[in-house]
């Protein structure tokens, strides 16, 4: 069970909708920054920036992405965007499926009785 919060923190182009609405959240919010920060990384901006912040709280609470203007982006690219928010920590594999190449190599303990990947499988 994940601990849910209701502080507000953080650098504004990066907030989750929960955070600038007031309402508990828990570490998934986490993988919020994260599409933010892909479509950052791709973009050279953040996808919701505009001159003033109550603007930008609008268009995040919104999810207000202006996809038109980013013409050079694959519809992969956009995918894995569109698709991170609605990921939770507790299911990883959802990753793993969209990027398979992401998938961590076995461990070199997995087949020991005290492992997660043994108890999990027994």
């Amino acid at each position: 069970m994940w601990c849910r919060r209701k502080t507000m923190c953080g650098t504004l182009d990066y907030l989750p909708p929960e955070m600038i609405e007031h309402r508990s959240y828990d570490s998934n919010v986490d993988l919020w920054s994260l599409g933010v920060l892909a479509f950052e990384f791709l973009c050279g901006h953040a996808p919701f920036e505009t001159p003033n912040q109550q603007t930008t709280y609008q268009r995040i609470v919104g999810v207000d992405v202006k996809w038109d203007r980013e013409t050079h982006l694959s519809r992969d690219a956009r995918d894995f965007i569109s698709q991170v928010p609605t990921w939770t920590l507790d299911s990883p594999l959802k990753l793993y499926t969209l990027c398979p190449t992401l998938r961590p190599p076995p461990s070199p303990i997995s087949h020991l009785p005290f492992s997660l990947s043994a108890i999990n499988n027994s």
